[in-house]
This record gives structure tokens, C-alpha cells and sequence, in this order.
């Protein structure tokens, strides 16, 4: 065979060779992406890490509402769950946890959840040095503000906790369960 030949079969089984890397990395984004639906619903240590944060984050503090009683954790795993939140919030709040729990392990023997507080306060403070763990914490702390001011039928603001502690009247009527707004 010729040089050229040569050189054409060589690049035909390079773009072969890419087409199954590609295909092959594809495959793998749809089958993680499975595993972590399936994480949404079945993975315990992972929402115990996320109501650990959000808890840290927004503590007990008085006659204040905090993120267990304002149901913070049942209010993210619904948005988490629902089918018109952005793919890549579910996918960055859940690599975020293995992250976190990854780096609580290394540092401390313990998922993060385990750990006492003055040792949850280090790693969050570690992991706001990188630009990623700033903005996951702040991902975290949005939907911590969302579950503190929506109306309780989207399931956070737990009897109007949050609305009475900030001296907020909402407009009447509220929202029925049949009318919220991603059912419309």
C-alpha cells in the first residue's frame, strides 16, 4: 500500500477510535445520570449530608425558624425531583455531597453528617476556598431562602414560619395544591 493509504486507513480508525469514545462517554453520562435519579430517591447518607449543611448553615437560634423546621430538606428533594428543574443543578448538589463527604472522610474519618460542629464548620469553610465549593454553598443557600419563603404548599415554610419571622403578609388567596405553578 501507499503512504497515503496508509495515512487514510490510520485516520479512519482514529475517528473510529473516537465515534466509540464519544459513544462510549455518552453512554456513560446516561447511566450516571440513572444512578442519580435513583441517588434522589434512595440514597439516605446523602440527604442526611444535605440537611447537615443546610442545618449548619441555618441553625437553631431561639424562637427562629431553622432549616429542619421550615423543612428545608423536603422542600430541595422536590425541586431536585421535579422534572423542569436544570439537569445540572441536580447533577452539581449531588456531586457536591460525594465531594463533601469525600473530603469530610479524608480529614476526619466520618461523613459529614457525623461530624460535630466545629469540625462541619471547617470543611464548609475549606470547600468556600474553592470557586466550585462557593458556588455549590451557594446553590445550597438558595434553595435553603426558597424553602424559608415559599408559600407551604410547595412543601418548605412549614406553617408560615418563615413569613412570620420576617413580618410577612402574603398576597390572599394562597396557592391550592391542584394550582401550584408547575401543575398549570
Amino acid at each position: 500500500m501507499t503512504e497515503e493509504k496508509l495515512r487514510s486507513l490510520d485516520d479512519l480508525q482514529s475517528r473510529r477510535s473516537f465515534l466509540k469514545t464519544v459513544l462510549m462517554s455518552s453512554a456513560a453520562v446516561m447511566f450516571s445520570e440513572q444512578v442519580l435519579a435513583n441517588t434522589l430517591r434512595l440514597n439516605t447518607k446523602a440527604w442526611n449530608t444535605l440537611q447537615a449543611v443546610q442545618l449548619h448553615m441555618f441553625p437553631e437560634n431561639n424562637n427562629e425558624p431553622d432549616a429542619l423546621s421550615i423543612n428545608a430538606t423536603a422542600y430541595l428533594k422536590s425541586i431536585l425531583e421535579w422534572p423542569g428543574v436544570d439537569e445540572s443543578d441536580k447533577t452539581f448538589i449531588m456531586n457536591g455531597v460525594t465531594w463533601l463527604n469525600d473530603l469530610s472522610i479524608k480529614q476526619f474519618g466520618s461523613l459529614f453528617f457525623e461530624l460535630k460542629d466545629n469540625d462541619k464548620e471547617k470543611i464548609l469553610r475549606q470547600i468556600e476556598m474553592s470557586r466550585a465549593g462557593e458556588n455549590w454553598l451557594s446553590l445550597i443557600m438558595l434553595y435553603l431562602v426558597e424553602a424559608l419563603l415559599t408559600a407551604p404548599v410547595y412543601g418548605g415554610n412549614t406553617n408560615s414560619q418563615g413569613w412570620r419571622w420576617l413580618q410577612y403578609q402574603p398576597g390572599f388567596p394562597l396557592p391550592p395544591a391542584d394550582k401550584m405553578y408547575f401543575k398549570l
